[in-house]
């Protein structure tokens, strides 16, 4: 047996504690940061310390196993950003049930469709979510809703019943290798989104796997006491994965509950941040952001993005608006399995690359018409393994999506150079990118299917586009407009906004009912 030289391989030091428990992990984690600022909601100037982080996780475990809540259960939070949010993942792990976010930037049937597929024992919702979702939640069978804030059902403050002191508790025993921590939508390659199912294993390694030469717990580690801001939704998974590996290395979560650019300057400049997590098109945004000036942003010294690559163009304003800056680290993940390629950008070195292999995992570049392993600088499919890889989707019926080797193939077009740094070219696989959120096409299909006067319709965009374009085939005698159309997208998916209508006579389809998306994509040409 011997290695492939054209297998990029991450390191083998990365530790998995004993107990594989996600919910222990991050107690432990939680209760020797002490009484340092766990987070900060930027909104208010409300502070969480660490010890009451995890007296709150206990409270919400205890809680959730008096509801009977347990090994198999699901319970899924549906939340903007707020104190609560975290400590419930936690506390829901701690009961060995499985955690799963509820995506705010959908509705109508495309929150149903999730909540079909979770079945939730109980749903933690805010107030504003509830109001926006209580119709679609009135056709559920949910046991148990919570609201966080003030509403019809039972409130947060009424649903933590139970207490006890952090240190005479115990977390509910799991079989971390298979049992389920973390579900979390994805749209897969093709069709609607599914339900990936994370292990405790699986997520503990997706967290500590950063941690290159992890030589184990470090309560005085370079980042603990340090301030982060956190602008992504924790519904997404980038926005979920950076918060908790934020927090599990005893730095500060500064947050705010909308997505306003000056929202984030005045936070940076507030709470001095020194890591900053963001997307590139928030970097955009605040290139043009024309008060941008009038903010003290020298605080920053590191910024992580992800999503897309960031354009040398991009780097260059990066570098004027935050004087300082040490490093702009670049990362490449899934929601299958969290990061899988990260590394520095050090002033300006290996523009455009987005890193090497983190450690546990192993990177081939593949020829998709043979399966052949591909040398340096041959652009073909990127295909991993890795000890985060989901342990497999909610209901599926084959594992199609790995390939003999049990390479998990991401349908992500990308290359290696002569030092193992990787660069993403394109996708092969059909989601879309718009402001950092991960759309459907199917999804938005779904929606603009309810127009009357369409017919058919087929969703793509241009390589790293800023928003959908849509194929439209319509009605006889009907007009449709491509603001009629976003006015749908903006009830049923907020999150997702067309750039561009283009009318032709049918979409392109492929074996039974499937839309055939390599020809709609080259329909844009």
């Amino acid at each position: 047996m011997l290695k492939s030289n054209n297998y990029i391989y991450g390191g083998d030091d990365g530790v998995v504690p004993s107990h594989i428990h996600f919910g222990t992990f991050m107690l432990f984690r939680a209760k020797h940061y002490d009484t340092k600022i766990a987070m900060i909601d930027a909104d208010t100037d409300k502070r969480m310390t660490f010890n009451e982080f995890a007296q709150l996780s206990v409270n919400i475990a205890l809680s959730l196993k008096k509801l009977g809540v347990g090994v198999g259960d699901v319970v899924c939070v549906c939340s903007e950003k707020r104190m609560e949010f975290m400590p419930t993942i936690v506390g829901v792990c701690c009961t060995g049930a499985s955690f799963a976010a509820g995506d705010n930037s959908v509705k109508n049937d495309a929150f149903l469709y999730r909540l079909k597929i979770l079945k939730p024992k109980v749903l933690f919702i805010s107030q504003a979510s509830y109001e926006i979702h209580k119709h679609t939640l009135s056709t559920m069978n949910t046991e148990h809703i919570v609201i966080y804030g003030k509403g019809p059902e039972k409130t947060f403050e009424e649903f933590l019943s139970e207490s006890a002191d952090v240190e005479e508790f115990e977390a509910t025993p799991v079989k971390g290798w298979k049992d389920i921590a973390v579900i979390q939508f994805s749209s897969g390659t093709t069709g609607l989104p599914k339900a990936a199912k994370l292990t405790h294993m699986n997520f503990i390694h997706a967290i500590t796997q950063s941690e290159r030469k992890y030589q184990g717990f470090d309560v005085n580690n370079k980042y603990a006491g340090s301030m982060s801001l956190a602008t992504r939704e924790w519904y997404y998974t980038y926005g979920l994965f950076h918060t908790i590996i934020t927090l599990s290395v005893g730095s500060c979560v500064v947050f705010t509950r909308e997505y306003i650019v000056e929202d984030f300057l005045r936070a940076i400049q507030q709470y001095k941040i020194k890591y900053l997590q963001i997307v590139p098109n928030s970097l955009m945004d605040i290139k043009n952001c024309v008060n941008c000036h009038k903010y003290d942003l020298s605080s920053v010294e590191h910024i992580y993005s992800a999503s897309l690559p960031i354009g040398k163009d991009l780097i260059s304003g990066v570098n004027i608006n935050f004087p300082n800056v040490k490093e702009i680290k670049q990362s490449y993940g899934m929601t299958e399995s969290g990061c899988v390629i990260h590394e520095e950008i050090p002033n300006g070195d290996k523009l455009g690359t987005v890193g090497t292999a983190c450690v546990g995992t192993v990177i081939k570049v593949v020829d998709i018409k043979t399966d052949e392993a591909l040398g340096p600088n041959r652009r073909e499919e990127i295909r991993f393994k890795s000890l985060s890889l989901m342990a497999g989707y909610v209901g599926e019926l084959d594992r199609d999506y790995l390939d003999e080797e049990g390479f998990y193939k991401t349908g992500d077009v990308g290359y290696y150079d002569e030092d193992k740094y990787f660069y993403i070219v394109d996708r092969l696989k059909h989601l879309l990118k718009y402001k950092g959120a991960t759309i459907s096409p199917a999804e938005v299909e779904m929606a603009l299917i309810k127009h009357p006067g369409l017919k058919d319709v087929g969703v793509t965009s241009y390589p790293f586009s800023e928003a959908p374009v849509v194929f439209a085939v319509i009605q006889p005698g009907c007009d449709v407009t491509l603001q009629e159309m976003n006015d749908i997208l903006h009830v049923e998916i907020p999150s997702a906004s067309l750039s561009e209508i283009r009318f032709v006579e049918a979409i392109p389809r492929g074996v039974g009912t499937k839309i055939d998306r390599h020809a709609l994509k080259n329909m844009l040409k």
